[in-house]
């Protein structure tokens, strides 16, 4: 009877030995899993920061970029802008020089034809002087 009582006791002290300790094995690894979680999140947050840092600094870039890209299209509109003023300019005195040219070039042949009957005049004029001097000698 002692004997079965203390193998009773012993089995009854190893059952609450052994639903004693898986509790504590099962606290234990719950505790473990909870700081697992929590330094995976502290890893995840660093990793996070890191990138965060890196896209912050990717968009100062291309901000810096884009200004630099806004100024050379203001740039370039106030060059083209210039050159069209000049080409206009330009293109109003080539049209004002083309103009003055045919006005000229009409006034010039004007001349010639009025230089040519005046040389035609003046022909008729000095040969007709000629037989006036002619004229005079034989008269004398």
């Amino acid at each position: 009877k002692k004997r079965r009582r203390r193998t009773k006791i012993a089995a009854f002290v190893a059952f609450v030995l052994l639903v004693c300790g898986g509790g504590f094995y099962e606290l234990r690894k719950r505790e473990q899993v909870k700081e697992e979680i929590l330094t995976g999140r502290e890893a995840e947050r660093k990793a996070d920061a890191a990138k965060i840092a890196a896209l912050k600094v990717e968009v100062s870039s291309l901000k810096s970029k884009l200004n630099d890209a806004e100024a050379t299209i203001r740039y370039e509109e106030g060059r083209y802008a210039k050159v069209t003023d000049k080409f206009e300019k330009a293109s109003k005195t080539l049209e004002e020089s083309e103009k003055r040219w045919v006005f000229e070039q009409k006034e010039l042949e004007r001349c010639r034809v009025t230089r040519k009957e005046l040389d035609e005049e003046l022909t008729t004029i000095s040969t007709k002087n000629d037989e006036m001097v002619e004229e005079v000698e034989w008269c004398r």
